[in-house]
């Protein structure tokens, strides 16, 4: 899908919907389902308003090295854990909250998800990180069994979706509730940590603890290194001499100024400055002719050890 409507004129053609709020810890799941308590027409207009307001915004792949909060992405749901919070959904037998003092669900949940029966028989989730009142009423929509607006007694729900998943995308509107739902920060953290051995054998690299350490240094490096790992062919910087990567780097004049090497091993001396920027060279945002998607653009008669 290349715009917010494409998605949205799929999610507008639904019959039967449901709303839950859910515990998606893999030691204590919950799910429960609104009933009478709340409007869930409401609840699911509002979402689809909010879309409507976006529906000319470009839809991105997922970029492990954008900083740009604000633009909306698609990843693909098998590098997320959707799958477990799916299974929840349909096997655990909900609980129904006419009982339930909204106390209880403010503790004991950390998702709101519209689950929606498509007309074509496929299904898709509209989820949002579970809210409670606080101090705001803007951009919520909320409910209260008395009178009295407090948030014992309130069930509160964003209008602006974070997440929508339909087939195998997962579509990101805010990629920090994104991050904390599917606790995808954990997940590149163990990435970077367990790929240590490879990072550091990259023989072009002088120092190769220091690069490491670097690519620990935020969020941002580690989604960089990522990005890195996952392209076909990042093999060929560990088996690749040091002056093949060497003569490929300075081949590309604006680098030329920028890199030095030790002139008797020819591996790059690194400093904070070139790790951010050997970072940026292979992740294709300098000199993106170097290393490209596939086999960082080596070609056959490229030197490999």
């Amino acid at each position: 899908m290349e715009k917010v409507k494409d998605l949205l004129n799929v999610l507008k053609k639904y019959g039967n919907y449901s709303l839950y709020s859910a515990k998606t810890n893999v030691k204590n799941k919950k799910i429960y389902k609104y009933d009478q308590e709340v409007n869930k027409k409401l609840v699911l207009d509002r979402k689809l308003e909010v879309l409507e307001q976006l529906s000319e915004c470009p839809i991105y792949e997922y970029d492990v090295y954008s900083i740009d909060k604000d633009i909306i992405q698609q990843i693909s749901v098998d590098k997320i854990n959707w799958f477990d919070i799916q299974k929840s959904i349909n096997e655990l037998d909900p609980q129904n909250l006419n009982e339930i003092n909204p106390t209880i669900i403010n503790r004991l949940t950390d998702m709101d998800i519209l689950l929606l029966d498509l007309e074509d028989g496929r299904q898709a989730y509209i989820i949002n990180k579970h809210i409670t009142i606080g101090s705001a009423f803007r951009n919520k929509t909320m409910f209260s069994k008395k009178t009295l607006l407090a948030e014992d007694n309130i069930y509160a729900f964003n209008d602006y979706p974070d997440v929508v998943i339909l087939d195998n995308n997962c579509y990101i509107f805010n990629e920090n509730k994104f991050n904390s739902m599917f606790n995808f920060r954990e997940k590149i953290d163990k990435k970077v940590e367990g790929s240590k051995e490879i990072i550091t054998s990259w023989q072009f690299i002088q120092d190769g603890e220091m690069f490491y350490q670097y690519c620990l240094k935020n969020y941002n490096t580690k989604r960089a290194i990522i990005k890195v790992l996952d392209k076909d062919g990042v093999d060929l910087l560990t088996t690749s001499s040091p002056s093949t990567i060497k003569k490929k780097l300075l081949s590309h004049d604006e680098l030329v100024d920028k890199l030095t090497f030790d002139p008797n091993t020819s591996k790059l001396l690194v400093n904070d400055e070139i790790c951010d920027l050997i970072l940026k060279i292979l992740t294709n945002k300098i000199g993106q002719d170097l290393f490209t998607d596939k086999l960082f653009g080596m070609g056959d008669g490229d030197e490999v050890n």
